[in-house]
C-alpha cells in the first residue's frame, strides 16, 4: 500500500539539506561578487585582494557543503512517526516526545530579541508550530541546566505557560511552509495521541511588534511553482556572472579600460625594471671603482 503524506503511520523526517540547497543562491552570489572585484577593480596586492579572495573562498565552501549534504544528507534534525517526536540537537542532546505526552498543538508567533550595534531590535518567527507538553516532562527529559550549552536562542524553541512548555517546531529551518509541519504534527497527534476530544489548534495571542528577518535573497509572496522557477532563474543569471567574471579573470576577453590599464601596468613595470637594471648597474660600478682603489693602496703603501 501506497503511504500518502496524510497516512499518519508514514514517518516523517526534517533535515536542514533542504535549507541548505536553498541557500546556495546566496552562496553564488558571494562568488560572483569577490570574482568581479578581482576582475573588474584593481585590488591586486592591497586589502581588496583579500578580501575577494575570503568571499570566492567562503562561497566555493557554502556550495561544497550543500553539494555535500544533498548526496550525503546528514541524520534528521526532527522525525516524526508513530511513538511520538524524535528531536536533535546537534552537538548537545537528543530527546523524544510520545504522542502521549502532548497536551495540545499550538500555533505561535515566536518573538526573540536580535542584537545590532545600532539599536537592539526583535525578530519574529510567524506561525511556528508547537506541541505542548508537561513542565515536569520538560523537566526531566529536555532541559539543559548549563546556560551556557543553552545559548541565547533556547528560549526561541522552548516556551514556558505555567505548568506547561511549549516545543517549537521551527518550519523555516527545514525551508518547509508552516502548514506542512502543521499539518504533519497534527495528522499523528489526532491518531495516537490520547487527548482526542482537545482543541485541534491553540492559537497564541499574536505579538504586538513585528518585523522580518532581513534575508539576502528573499523571494516575494508567490505560488510554489513560480517561486521555484524564480529561484532557478536567479541561479543560472548567478553562474552566468561567475562565467563572465571568470572568463575575464582568466583573460579570455578584455574591457577598453582594462587594456589600458594593463598597458599602462605593463609600461610602469618596465620602467621599474629598467630603473633596476641600472641601479644595479651603478652598484656594480661603484664595486669595481672600490677595487682598484683598493688595490692602488695596497700598491703604494708598499
Amino acid at each position: 500500500m501506497i503511504k500518502s503524506k496524510a497516512d499518519p503511520f508514514r514517518v516523517v523526517e526534517f533535515g536542514t539539506g533542504k535549507t541548505l540547497l536553498n541557500s546556495v543562491p546566496t552562496a553564488l552570489f558571494l562568488l560572483f561578487l569577490g570574482l568581479s572585484v578581482l576582475a573588474f577593480l584593481d585590488v591586486r596586492g592591497n586589502r581588496g585582494a583579500i578580501a575577494a579572495g575570503i568571499l570566492i573562498v567562503v562561497g566555493c565552501a557554502w556550495i561544497g557543503y550543500a553539494l555535500y549534504r544533498k548526496k550525503y544528507p546528514a541524520k534528521p534534525m526532527l522525525t516524526l512517526n508513530t511513538q511520538g517526536i524524535q528531536f536533535r540537537m546537534v552537538a548537545l542532546k537528543e530527546f523524544f516526545i510520545p504522542w502521549a505526552e502532548v497536551q495540545a498543538v499550538v500555533i505561535h508567533d515566536i518573538r526573540t530579541l536580535y542584537p545590532s550595534p545600532k539599536v537592539t531590535r526583535f525578530v519574529v518567527f510567524r506561525d511556528v508550530t508547537a506541541v505542548r507538553i508537561p513542565k515536569t516532562f520538560y523537566d526531566q527529559h529536555i532541559h539543559v541546566d548549563s546556560l551556557i550549552m543553552r545559548g541565547p536562542g533556547w528560549k526561541t524553541n522552548f516556551i514556558e505557560e505555567g505548568d506547561y512548555v511549549d516545543v517549537a517546531l521551527h518550519h523555516e529551518l527545514f525551508a518547509v511552509g508552516p502548514e506542512e509541519m502543521r499539518d504533519a504534527v497534527l495528522t499523528r497527534w489526532r491518531r495516537f495521541g490520547r487527548l482526542h476530544n482537545s482543541p485541534a489548534v491553540i492559537i497564541s495571542p499574536a505579538v504586538a511588534a513585528r518585523r522580518t528577518r532581513w534575508q539576502l535573497f528573499r523571494l516575494p509572496e508567490m505560488p510554489a511553482s513560480l517561486a521555484s522557477k524564480f529561484s532557478t532563474g536567479l541561479t543560472l543569471v548567478l553562474v552566468a556572472g561567475i562565467l563572465f567574471a571568470l572568463s575575464n579573470l582568466l583573460g579570455f576577453w578584455q574591457a577598453d579600460y582594462q587594456r589600458d590599464a594593463r598597458a599602462k601596468q605593463q609600461e610602469w613595470r618596465s620602467q621599474q625594471e629598467k630603473w633596476k637594471l641600472e641601479d644595479q648597474r651603478s652598484r656594480d660600478e661603484q664595486r669595481k671603482k672600490d677595487a682598484e682603489w683598493d688595490e692602488f693602496w695596497k700598491r703604494n703603501r708598499l
